[in-house]
């Protein structure tokens, strides 16, 4: 099979795969990356309704994401970033109880929402926090398996008291990954207390799509190409790919998939052992429905976020306030309301419309915030593969992986799925891979 040296073919033209073509071009290989969908960004999608910006994927970056950090500086995009500033509020007994983002700890100690007694048992999550600390990065979770041995709310149960669970924890967990403690590991939730760090947190002024739109536009992106099947033949890679004039394969050297799990199990299963497919095919994501609402009037309550206890709406995952991210999202005086609803809802309504969904949320949300009665624009997003859930189990699996790796084998595959959903995740996977193809040493 002939094809160059330095060339590849990137599967995928989210956030992760359009780092990874963005690493390999400034290294001078040759790049081509597909995309079934119309337009690049993947899960880092922006929308724009009228005069507002609306991301209704990935949205901030917190000050650990070096990576991702690194790559808006080499976009040329640093000075559209601003630090996000903002309060999360979670209800409790018709109250909303607010902590301020800035001064978390402060807050949290004057907040009300739990009692002093919740307060001081939640201190025992520090000494789990540092033993797991050392496995917990944006590489994969092997090496948290020994950590992974109950879920969240088994670990809370036994260790602390319910409301802490309920009305702090487990609408954490909803806000981060869109399911419930009761599914979810209690690594998940010791990731992202590792991860989110002490340094501020940050927004691209034109939405999160900005950086992909920046990236791709310097890059050979192919939209509505739908990737059928990645092998390798010879010593290089083979991907056939279907868009409106047909079918067609491509060769390169190298081919990274980039792909959610159970799409890379049913495109590239040749490219791997029996036990990665097992796992990436049995991989489970949570769908999640997005639903914006362009408000007449800004919500006057003073929040960046709603997290949400089962107790006031199970299906409701969490409430974003676009607005409050970056001034130039919503024109003055108007606000932005993500509402970001649970599997279960998005399952029920998957046949409805538009409208009829817009209907249904609406009635959710304005209970909590009733500016979103008067709107200017409306927008739904479903998402069938929003955040793969790390069940108990998972990180012992995930090194299995890891440990069948054959980094000579042309075709590599990365995502969210060997980590937990993130920007910073994508980002640093699928550049670690193709660096040892720039540099193999």
């Amino acid at each position: 099979m002939s094809h160059p040296a330095r060339s590849a073919l990137i599967v995928g033209a989210g956030i992760g795969g359009l780092a990874a073509a963005w690493r390999l071009q400034r290294a001078g290989w040759q790049v081509t990356v597909f995309e079934r969908a119309p337009h690049p960004a993947g899960r880092a999608r922006t929308v724009r309704l009228g005069d507002c910006i609306v991301d209704v994927g990935a949205t901030v970056m917190l000050g650990s994401y070096d990576a991702t950090l690194a790559l808006v500086r080499e976009a040329g995009l640093d000075s559209e970033l601003d630090v996000v500033n903002g309060k999360m509020a979670i209800p409790r007994d018709g109250q909303m109880h607010l902590v301020d983002l800035q001064h978390p700890v402060a807050d949290f100690l004057r907040t009300r929402l739990l009692s002093p007694r919740t307060k001081l048992a939640l201190l025992k999550l520090v000494p789990v926090l540092l033993k797991a600390a050392p496995h917990l990065n944006f590489a994969h979770l092997g090496g948290a398996a020994g950590m992974d041995t109950e879920t969240l709310a088994q670990f809370c149960r036994r260790s602390l008291p319910a409301e802490a669970y309920d009305h702090l924890l487990n609408p954490m967990l909803k806000f981060l990954y869109l399911h419930n403690g009761e599914q979810g590991s209690l690594v998940e939730l010791l990731w992202w207390l590792k991860v989110t760090g002490l340094k501020p947190t940050r927004a691209l002024a034109g939405g999160t799509a900005s950086l992909t739109d920046a990236l791709a536009a310097q890059l050979d992106v192919r939209c509505h190409a739908e990737v059928l099947a990645v092998h390798t033949q010879g010593d290089g890679a083979v991907v056939e790919v279907r868009t409106a004039d047909g079918m067609a394969t491509h060769t390169a050297a190298k081919c990274l998939v980039t792909t959610p799990a159970p799409v890379t199990a049913r495109i590239a299963p040749s490219t791997l052992t029996e036990r990665q497919v097992r796992f990436l095919a049995s991989r489970r994501y949570e769908r999640s429905t997005v639903v914006t609402f362009c408000t007449r009037r800004r919500p006057a309550l003073d929040a960046l976020m709603v997290q949400m206890p089962n107790a006031v709406n199970a299906d409701l995952a969490t409430l974003v306030f676009q607005h409050q991210i970056h001034r130039q999202r919503a024109p003055a005086g108007k606000g932005i309301v993500n509402a970001y609803f649970m599997h279960a809802w998005s399952e029920r309504h998957l046949q409805a419309d538009d409208a009829a969904v817009v209907r249904a949320a609406q009635t959710e949300v304005q209970r909590l915030v009733p500016e979103v009665a008067e709107l200017d624009a409306h927008h739904v997003h479903r998402w069938q593969h929003t955040a793969a859930l790390t069940e108990t189990g998972a990180c012992a699996r995930i090194a299995e992986f890891v440990a069948d790796v054959n980094p000579a084998n042309p075709v590599q595959c990365v995502g969210d799925y060997l980590v937990q959903a993130s920007l910073n995740v994508a980002v640093s996977t699928a550049q670690a891979a193709v660096q040892r193809w720039i540099d193999p040493r």
